[in-house]
């Protein structure tokens, strides 16, 4: 039987080794920590708030009411006006540009109209996903709310039903939007039979 001393160092072992080996694991799978998370990622998520980009113009010198009582001149001798300064508008905040992907886009199985399945690559509280469904003069939209996922915001599926889209070549395109980006996916073609 072992002793007491030789179990503790057999335990000790183990565990340096179960350590290791989960070392080695999260090395060869780029998890933390030998990565940093991707800045639009669920793992790069802070709890506390961050600052948001302020729309304030940098300060700008502009005459006070109160001026320096005028120089001693002599009589007669021009004065001079003080010249106003101008003051910088303040830029709106600047939205920025989200690549969007349509991940397919075809008549549904059963016949019941044309799904389209979307995700923008970015992770967001809030945002909206519209289809644009297009066919010569023919306009068919739908909207809804993207979803954050593990990487992405998904725009989950649209359905337009069959009985809104005729028989032909349609251009689905989905744009995203949110309070801080937005962008468009690229055209995609559904034939419908």
């Amino acid at each position: 039987m072992l002793s007491r001393r030789s179990l503790t160092i057999a335990w000790t072992v183990t565990a340096a080794l179960v350590l290791a080996l989960l070392a080695v694991g999260a090395y060869t799978t780029s998890t933390w920590p030998f990565t940093e998370p991707d800045p639009g990622s669920a793992e790069s998520a802070d709890p506390s708030p961050s600052p948001t980009p302020s729309a304030s113009a940098s300060p700008v010198a502009t005459p006070s009411a109160t001026e320096d009582p005028p120089a001693a001149t002599e009589p007669g001798a021009p004065t001079e006006e003080p010249v106003p300064t101008e003051t910088a508008e303040p830029t709106p905040p600047t939205s920025q540009a989200v690549g969007v992907v349509i991940t397919y886009a075809a008549p549904a199985p059963d016949g019941s109209g044309i799904e389209v399945g979307a995700y923008a690559a970015i992770i967001e509280d809030a945002a909206q996903c519209t289809l644009t469904l297009t066919k010569g003069s023919t306009v068919r939209t739908r909207t809804t709310d993207a979803v954050a996922d593990v990487r992405t915001m998904t725009c989950g599926q649209f359905l337009i039903p069959a009985s809104e889209v005729s028989k032909g070549t349609w251009s689905a395109v989905v744009t995203y939007s949110s309070a801080a980006s937005s962008g468009q996916s690229v055209p995609s073609e559904v034939v419908v039979p």
